[in-house]
């Protein structure tokens, strides 16, 4: 019902390769479109059951784990929005990104972002209050009219309409920036990338149904 999504990657309604040990080969997208995927056995992340609330998910190791979407930039040509539901248990990481700088991450270390997600240039202390341990939803809103937004669990934690400019970017890599820097040490649900920007009542739509769906809000109906 939301337009111009490219890829939805879903550790519950995904298809995967799974070798015999568990491990990741190729994680697809929900309905199809590009899929990530990992050639490398050594650098494979596990698939796991009954993570949160019943669901599984994907698990990367905190080392050298991480899946490579291939080079996405036509079909992102003027804008993009991404959305991913993760579990974090390290103070420095990357979840996602399209900039080939080994300097993108997350967190650094010091609870700031430097973001390499749909830049020309990593967006340095993009960010400050970035969270080290815990189950949330991320999103990244970008655009040259737009501006560029970070967001954790809905609520906006950097934006900027100016020092920035857009950029498709070429290294679509899950879980680890380019040169094998700052690994994961967590879980990915689910990851929506979409061709535009999302209006706020669409974004607010996804985060609130990965919410929904991992015990992020509250259910009268079941125990919690």
């Amino acid at each position: 019902a939301i337009s111009g999504c490219v890829t939805w990657l879903d550790s519950e309604y995904s298809a995967f390769n799974i070798d015999s040990s568990g491990i990741v080969e190729r994680w697809r997208g929900v309905g199809g479109g590009p899929l990530a995927a990992q050639t490398n056995a050594s650098y494979r992340p596990a698939y796991v059951t009954n993570t949160l609330n019943g669901k599984p998910a994907v698990r990367f190791d905190g080392s050298n784990d991480y899946l490579d979407l291939g080079n996405l930039s036509g079909q992102f040509p003027n804008a993009g929005t991404v959305i991913i539901y993760a579990r974090v248990l390290d103070s420095v990481y990357n979840l996602f990104s399209t900039l080939n700088n080994s300097a993108c991450r997350w967190n650094d270390g010091g609870r700031r972002a430097d973001l390499g997600v749909f830049t020309s240039t990593v967006q340095s202390n993009f960010g400050t209050t970035l969270p080290n341990n815990g189950t949330f939803s991320f999103s990244v809103r970008a655009s040259n009219s737009y501006g560029l937004e970070l967001r954790q669990s809905g609520v906006q934690v950097a934006y900027k309409s100016t020092g920035f400019s857009y950029n498709a970017g070429t290294s679509y890599l899950l879980g680890i920036a380019p040169g094998s820097a700052a690994p994961l040490l967590g879980d990915i649900y689910a990851i929506a990338l979409f061709n535009r920007v999302l209006s706020n009542k669409e974004l607010k739509t996804m985060e609130e149904y990965f919410a929904w769906r991992y015990d992020g809000v509250y259910d009268p109906d079941r125990t919690q």
